[in-house]
């Protein structure tokens, strides 16, 4: 599970579909967003 959310942050930062240079603010948001996701799952685990 943790391997798929993993690629799919990778595949939106990455969204080579749409265009090949990476925009530096969606990367930026995109590390935030990831940072938070991992902080919360970690938080989960320890209060289980």
């Amino acid at each position: 599970v943790y391997g798929f959310a993993a690629g799919c942050v990778c595949a939106v930062l990455a969204e080579r579909l749409v265009a090949e240079a990476v925009d530096l603010a969606v990367k930026q948001q995109a590390e935030r967003d990831a940072v938070r996701v991992a902080l919360c799952a970690l938080q989960g685990l320890c209060t289980d």
